[in-house]
């Protein structure tokens, strides 16, 4: 199966949009995924033919899903979370699943009025590290690799309704954004969110302030060294400054193919 094929049967078909990560990574390719991800055939057959071997960033936000990364790197989420359903009297997670290169996992629900009110967090349960919201982000999805290992999903369900106890759970915990009408800087970014916290921090920056370039360097280069547990190159800071600029700032071009 070709991987156009893989794409059409994964998400075009379910109505799921998409967009291209940098190959090997987990970098957008495109500044704008947030309003240029797609279904549109015409649109990923464009993506793929300028980079074929590019990997897939599924967004939460613009598909309604509710995503949990159960990550493996800085702490053993899978038993945190397995801890967690045990005192959920939870017996089974029966949604879309993908498990990743480094063996963790994401559980792919269905959003709802009040899980869109969730805040996009890392390490956002006390007692149960190792699992983060994915509310306004996006995971890197299969067939895409990294060091030639793959994420693979492990059922082939479409996304499902959260149990009622752990949406109870979530919602119980106060990481919703209701309370909240402007962007709130992170305290804390671990290594395997740097891009994605990065990306938005700048792209707030950009749209909802009036700030120029230079501005904008000074808060992303704090941002950089003191809320990144591993701060990014600087290279890589000026790169995606310099391409968000490059950006009609009230507008978001979507590329089309006749």
């Amino acid at each position: 199966m070709s991987k156009f094929d893989i794409i059409k049967k994964e998400y075009i078909d379910k109505h799921l949009k998409i967009f291209p990560v940098i190959p090997n990574g987990k970098t957008p390719s495109i500044l704008a995924w947030q309003h240029d991800c797609s279904t549109d055939v015409m649109q990923i057959i464009y993506w793929l033919t300028q980079t074929p071997d590019c990997n897939i960033g599924l967004p939460a936000n613009e598909n309604n899903l509710f995503i949990l990364d159960i990550d493996v790197h800085d702490a053993n989420g899978i038993e945190s979370f397995r801890q967690l359903l045990d005192n959920l009297n939870i017996d089974k997670i029966n949604t879309l699943t993908q498990i990743t290169p480094s063996g963790g996992y994401h559980y792919i629900f269905k959003s709802d009025d009040d899980l869109c009110q969730v805040l996009n967090t890392s390490n956002c349960f006390a007692g149960y590290p190792g699992i983060d919201c994915r509310t306004k982000g996006y995971v890197v999805v299969y067939p895409s690799k990294i060091n030639e290992k793959e994420y693979k999903f492990i059922n082939d369900i479409p996304p499902q309704p959260m149990p009622k106890a752990l949406k109870d759970f979530i919602l119980s915990t106060g990481i919703s954004k209701k309370d909240s009408f402007v962007y709130k800087k992170p305290t804390k970014v671990l290594v395997g969110d740097r891009d994605n916290q990065m990306f938005q921090y700048i792209y707030d920056l950009y749209y909802k302030t009036r700030l120029d370039i230079d501005e904008i360097r000074v808060l992303c280069e704090y941002f950089n060294e003191n809320i990144l547990e591993r701060p990014l190159p600087q290279s890589v800071i000026d790169y995606k400054i310099k391409k968000i600029f490059e950006k009609d700032r009230g507008n978001c071009l979507f590329i089309k193919i006749d």
